[in-house]
């Protein structure tokens, strides 16, 4: 088997066992860097986030580019979630994202001021990110969380002057003005959209051109966007205080939105780890645990549990695995428990008729299509041993071999130095028999070095020139250095003489300017 073609099996095995990487990493467990601030929605059974900054002492250190999925259809306890590495998006943080109904697209908002939003939509089934920039004609501005519309895929911002509105089919704006005194305290607020009662919901945040105030109260305003109408929920109970940064997620069914966390003081670094619970058909408020402070993080709810990752504890960024309340339960909890509707056997790649219709935060509903490159551990763990095994294989074919070309070596040196030897016992013989002959005087050089002792020299310079002794140290070639020999790592020293040339496959001599052997092995991203 000629070295190329075992060079070029072995970049091939080198190159596919690169494809599934992430996936037997998958198997043996990825988390993503501890960032805050970053962008996050659920499409299907996923909980997606992506960017954001990692800060220490208040100082920000990195900014992340990462995109990580958590699996929300299987149980497992927090100290072990079930991340996903997918494809790196845009670098960016203090924005937000949506994913469309369909679970197919996620789709990031990064505003430029004054007036342009950078787009970046994600395919989930490619794996594949596009970068576009969208003007509005609306007065752009940081922390304006869009919701989507279910029902119509449209996105909604809650803008400066106006509801701002986007089609990400035709990347088309529309608007509808806002009612004085509406939606004041709209920047870095919660939003979510609820389907019980189809409309978007905001709460807290900060009030526009009034520089570092809070409204008096948090309550949460309701646009319809079926209707175009806006109005207030009435609300009784333990209603969380006024803040911003926190994060505000809402049932699958419309039946729960939690307020968890924030920032207390729009002046003064005032943080909380409150959690508070809105049962949405009777309107009241109640309390849960509290937990440390914690802003700028990814929430969702899941079932009958809230799940949140990430953020900022008002020092530097937390680090650390997702954390479970369960609302049934009112308390955290140290274990994910996938709901019903998701059926044990469904694995990644799956469709189950069984999943609910409900939105969550983003307004995406709850099907099972996984992301792209999603496999089960152990899928990715048997290619990873059959790939393992195709290598040792490889290797194993490559020693037997040099092996081979070896002893073929050593075979033809010895069938060279016999053929020399016996080469000059001829001439011997001749010498032998051609001093028996009466000697002819007509040429005298016929009469030099014809003694008893010609034959030994001449056999011991057979010998030597056997031996690889060379006469002239130009004559020594050699093809190349250890890389153009990857399988072997070394390199064969080739010596050539003028008069008893080595006998050699043509394979063995090669021009290391025209080596096949080396290759670029190339990168994969899931």
């Amino acid at each position: 088997m000629p070295v190329s073609k075992i060079v070029s099996v072995c970049a091939l095995l080198l190159f596919s066992s690169s494809i599934l990487l992430p996936d037997v990493a998958h198997a043996q467990g990825q988390t993503p860097a501890p960032v805050q601030d970053m962008a996050f929605m659920r499409a299907g059974q996923y909980l997606y986030i992506q960017g954001g900054d990692f800060s220490v002492n208040t100082t920000q250190k990195s900014l992340a580019s990462q995109l990580f999925a958590l699996d929300l259809s299987t149980s497992w306890s927090v100290s072990s979630p079930p991340w996903k590495a997918l494809a790196d998006g845009p670098p960016a943080r203090s924005f937000y994202g949506v994913s469309t109904p369909d679970n197919q697209t996620l789709i990031t908002f990064m505003v430029q001021p004054p007036a342009t939003y950078n787009m970046a939509k994600y395919d989930v089934q490619q794996n594949t990110w596009q970068l576009s920039p969208v003007t509005n004609n609306d007065t752009s501005s940081y922390g304006i969380r869009p919701v989507v519309d279910p029902n119509t895929g449209l996105i909604y911002f809650a803008g400066v002057n106006n509801m701002d509105i986007f089609n990400p089919q035709t990347n088309v704006w529309t608007y509808n003005s806002i009612p004085p005194s509406i939606l004041t305290s709209k920047y870095f607020a919660g939003a979510v959209y609820n389907v019980a009662r189809k409309t978007i919901m905001h709460l807290g945040g900060y009030n526009y051109g009034i520089a570092g105030s809070f409204e008096s109260t948090a309550y949460i305003s309701e646009y319809s966007p079926s209707t175009i109408t806006y109005s207030t929920l009435i609300t009784t109970g333990d209603p969380p205080s006024p803040r911003a940064d926190h994060c505000m997620a809402v049932s699958e069914d419309g039946g729960i939105v939690v307020v968890f966390g924030g920032r207390l003081s729009p002046t003064l670094p005032k943080f909380t780890g409150t959690f508070y619970i809105l049962d949405v058909a009777t309107k009241v408020w109640k309390q849960g645990t509290a937990l440390t402070p914690r802003i700028y993080m990814a929430c969702v709810i899941v079932g009958n549990q809230f799940v949140a990752w990430g953020g900022f504890d008002g020092n530097e960024t937390i680090t650390g695995p997702p954390i479970v309340f369960d609302l049934t339960l009112n308390q955290w909890v140290s274990t994910y428990t996938a709901p019903s509707y998701y059926p044990t056997s469904t694995k990644p790649g799956s469709n189950s008729s069984s999943s609910p219709t409900g939105s969550t935060d983003s307004g995406s509903s709850n099907s099972s299509t996984p992301p792209a490159g999603s496999k089960t551990s152990s899928f990715g763990a048997i290619i990873g041993g059959v790939v393992g095994g195709i290598a040792l294989f490889a290797l194993v074919g490559v020693t037997f071999y040099y092996k081979g070309r070896k002893n073929e070596r050593l075979r033809n040196e010895a069938l060279t130095q016999s053929r020399m030897i016996n080469e000059a016992e001829r001439v011997n013989e001749v010498e032998r028999t051609n001093n028996k002959q009466p000697k002819t005087p007509k040429s005298s050089h016929l009469e030099t070095n014809h003694s008893s002792d010609a034959a030994p020299l001449q056999y011991q310079d057979a010998i030597n020139s056997a031996g690889r002794s060379p006469r002239s140290p130009a004559m020594i070639t050699t093809p190349g250095g250890p890389q153009e020999y990857p399988a072997a790592g070394r390199s064969p020293q080739c010596i050539f003489n003028d008069d008893i040339p080595l006998i050699e496959s043509s394979s063995t001599r090669r021009n290391p300017q025209n080596s096949d052997m080396s290759y670029d092995q190339q990168e994969y991203h899931s």
